[in-house]
């Protein structure tokens, strides 16, 4: 049953809705200021990259951030006022805070539910935008519309001017909290710390991530690259406990089945040996072989519910220490109580029809001789 729940959560994982689409993403992750790269060369860089990157046509675009989904660091927290809004005395009203450049949202195909993306005109000296996730518009400003009301960080005054997509930062099941995007181009400082490059691509996006790669270095040839990997691979990562946990008990349920299943046809075998003399009584007064196989069959019902019973109340217990890995599946998921149920009824019914079966071929009058 274990076993089970961790497979379903490793199915729920790769079908769930993320708020964005890994499919076809690639990402590199890099630190420029290892080289010792000013803001102004670090910019440069970035901006070289992605002109280059944007002429293949294989890409469909590029973006820069200080963070992508899935993703550990890179964002920074700050706390901040929504003018209108009255916070309860022990609430902490923070957020965390993505600088990205225009096209970010386009290259992980993370929606915007209302207003606009960062755009190409997002740069200093123009007005300072920013665009917000759902959960945060749902908390501060509820049904009412936010983009274009505005939004304090410190004593910078912003413009909300989207929302978009909640999206699954750091796991699966983590709850969605307040998230703010903020053009890269206004912060240009935080180009000379980690940033990733992401490219969506029409196709394979593992010959993206070479190419990727390749036009990094030939910009910068020690250019240090912490991360690269597509951003299914990503989602694997966020899954390596529960493939894990999949892995092991699929391996401990199996050898587990394995020796309940020898036991099971042993502890039949024995039951049946010693029911020979009365079945070959019935069958020397006329009782049908099938007759003789339910009732014994009958017979084993009783401590067959009674293990099934117990293994499941078992599992119950034990399920409730696996239930932080579990992602979309309850501890407690029918389906997989009564799959695993099935195939252990089915297992058995088996090994008691078969030697139940074999001993019915015996001819009567031998087994009374015998006896």
């Amino acid at each position: 049953i274990g076993s089970g729940l961790f497979v379903r959560t490793m199915q729920a994982g790769m079908s769930a809705d993320l708020g964005f689409d890994p499919d076809g993403v690639a990402i590199a992750r890099v630190n420029l200021g290892l080289l010792e790269y000013e803001a102004p060369e670090a910019t440069a860089f970035l901006d070289a990259l992605r002109a280059r990157l944007g002429e293949r046509p294989s890409i469909e675009v590029v973006s820069v951030s200080t963070r992508v989904p899935l993703q550990e660091g890179g964002a920074r927290g700050f706390f901040a006022e929504v003018p209108g809004y009255e916070a309860s005395p022990d609430e902490e009203m923070r957020i965390d805070l993505v600088a990205a450049s225009s096209g970010y949202f386009e290259s992980l195909a993370m929606p915007i539910l209302e207003g606009r993306p960062i755009g190409d005109g997002d740069v200093p000296g123009a007005q300072q935008v920013v665009v917000i996730n759902r959960a945060m518009a749902d908390r501060y400003w509820g049904e009412s519309s936010p983009v274009g009301r505005t939004l304090l960080l410190g004593d910078q005054e912003m413009t909300v001017v989207g929302v978009a997509e909640d999206v699954s930062w750091s796991s699966l099941a983590e709850e969605p909290t307040n998230f703010v995007f903020y053009p890269l181009a206004m912060t240009a400082d935080w180009t000379t710390g980690f940033v990733t490059v992401a490219v969506r691509t029409t196709g394979d996006p593992g010959e993206a991530l070479t190419l990727l790669r390749a036009e990094m270095n030939a910009l910068e040839a020690d250019a240090p690259i912490t991360v690269a990997a597509t951003m299914d691979d990503q989602l694997r990562e966020a899954l390596t406990a529960q493939q894990t946990g999949a892995v092991l008990l699929s391996g401990f349920g199996l050898l587990a089945l394995l020796l309940a299943s020898l036991g099971i046809v042993g502890v039949v075998a024995y039951t049946v040996n010693r029911q020979r003399r009365d079945i070959g009584i019935r069958m020397a007064l006329g009782a049908a072989s099938a007759s003789v196989v339910g009732q014994v069959s009958l017979g084993l019902a009783i401590p067959v519910g009674l293990g099934l019973a117990v293994g499941i109340g078992g599992a119950a217990l034990l399920a409730r220490f696996i239930e932080t890995f579990l992602f979309g599946v309850d501890p407690l998921d029918a389906g997989t109580y009564a799959a695993v149920t099935a195939v252990l009824v089915i297992i058995t019914a088996l090994a008691t029809l078969v030697p139940a079966s074999r001993a019915t071929w015996v001819q009567p009058i031998e087994v009374l001789r015998a006896d």
